[in-house]
Order: structure tokens, then C-alpha cells, then sequence
């Protein structure tokens, strides 16, 4: 526990001379082209931060969840004291918060749970009310479980849709800021798994569930809506975790 701890440790060193590394650059001391240096800088962050939570998420979470706690504290600390912004830029806000949460919510039924109650019927060769029954019975809905994975979703959105997509479509179009995100997105959770046909395979999967939380932060501009999506692909995915 201890070597994993130190190296988790060395990773958020790591990503705070990053951010001193971007203040650095953001004074103009290094030239190098603007547009690069907003996908270098956004993509930097996200990985170092992904790569020290692989080595240890394994052992902390859910139990301890620090590691990505002090990833999005980080992330939030940059914001606030180097792009000299407010919450809103990571699209967290209070407005049309009850239309954010229903958006998420009938999506998260849509793409997760029906989908996951028609596999069940077509498997088990049960009808729709013990397929329900079967797929709650093994959600393991719990309020610990259910905090878990809302703080997994939602600090997972902070990084990628609220934080690296929204910059992203500052000088990208909309579709290659959504798809460049979910393939970063992807990426970086294989190098948690290791690369096998199967990671390959389950990152596959995220990579399409992240063109969906893009596009629908992309329309909603809330990370509310795309954080509930998140959570309850979570828990389905336990019939893994997106």
C-alpha cells in the first residue's frame, strides 16, 4: 500500500509543476503556437492526472477516494488562480438546473437502462417486471454505492466535458472537440487497464459512451446533465464502470 501511495503521491507533484509549468507558458516566456499550446497544455493535464490515479484507484477507491478528489481540486485551483475564471466555465451552474437534471436522467433510461432491461429479457428469456427486478436487484444500489458513483461521474466530467471540451471548442469545431476528447477519454482508461483485446474492447465502449456525454454537454452546456448520465451508466455498468 505504501509504494502505491508514494507513487499516486509522485503524480500530483508531477501534475502541480505542470500547472506551474502553464502559468509559466501562459506569460508568453516560451513561444510556441497558440492553438498548440492550448491542445498540449489540456491534454497534458488530463493524462498526467489519469496516469497517477492508475496506480493507485485500484487500492483507495471506493473506499478512499482521494485520488480523484485531488485531481479535480487541482484542476479547479488552475482554473480559478490561472485562467482567472468561475465555475461556469466548467459548466457548472445553477440555471435550468431541474431541465438538466430530467434531460439527464430520460437519457441515462434511454442509453443505459433499457438497453441493459432488453438484453436481460432476451437472455434470460424473462418478461419486462423480472427483468427490472433481476437488473435493480444487481445494480447494488446502496447510498454508499450511490455516492461512489456520482463522485466518479461527476469528477470524470469536471476533467473531460467540463474542463478539457469546453476549452477545446474555443478553437475547435464542435465535432472534432467532442470526438478528440472521448478518444483522449478512451485512451487514458486503457492505460489504467492495460492493453489486452479485452481493454481494447471495454475502452471501445467508453469511447462511444463518450461521444454521447460530449454531444449532450455540448447541447446542454450543464455539467448536471451529462454527470447523471455518467453515474447511471456506472451502475448498469455493473451488469464495470464507464
Amino acid at each position: 500500500m505504501t509504494n502505491e501511495i508514494i507513487y499516486g503521491t509522485g503524480g500530483y507533484l508531477e501534475l502541480i509543476a505542470l500547472l506551474l509549468l502553464i502559468k509559466y507558458m501562459t506569460k508568453g516566456n516560451i513561444k510556441i503556437d497558440k492553438g498548440e499550446k492550448k491542445y498540449l497544455l489540456y491534454s497534458s493535464i488530463a493524462l498526467i492526472a489519469f496516469l497517477s490515479l492508475a496506480g493507485v484507484e485500484v487500492y483507495l477507491l471506493p473506499a478512499h477516494p482521494y485520488p480523484q478528489l485531488v485531481m479535480v481540486i487541482l484542476v479547479l485551483l488552475y482554473v480559478f488562480f490561472i485562467e482567472k475564471r468561475d465555475l461556469k466555465s466548467l459548466g457548472i451552474s445553477t440555471e435550468d438546473i431541474r431541465q438538466s437534471a430530467i434531460i439527464g436522467v430520460v437519457v441515462g433510461i434511454v442509453i443505459f437502462i433499457y438497453p441493459a432491461i432488453t438484453i436481460i429479457m432476451f437472455y434470460c428469456n424473462v418478461g419486462l417486471s423480472d427483468a427490472f427486478v433481476y437488473l435493480v436487484h444487481n445494480l447494488n444500489l446502496t447510498p454508499r454505492s450511490l455516492l461512489h458513483y456520482l463522485y466518479i461521474g461527476f469528477s470524470e466530467e469536471i476533467i473531460f466535458r467540463g474542463f478539457l471540451q469546453r476549452r477545446f471548442l474555443e478553437s475547435m469545431k464542435p465535432g472534432y472537440a467532442i470526438v478528440s476528447v472521448a478518444l483522449l477519454f478512451s485512451f487514458i482508461h486503457l492505460l489504467g487497464y492495460g492493453i489486452s483485446l479485452g481493454a481494447v474492447y471495454e475502452c471501445s465502449q467508453k469511447f462511444g459512451a463518450a461521444l454521447i456525454f460530449g454531444y449532450l454537454m455540448y447541447r446542454t452546456d450543464n455539467i448536471l446533465s451529462v454527470g447523471i448520465v455518467h453515474t447511471v451508466g456506472n451502475f448498469v455498468k455493473l451488469i464495470g464502470g464507464i
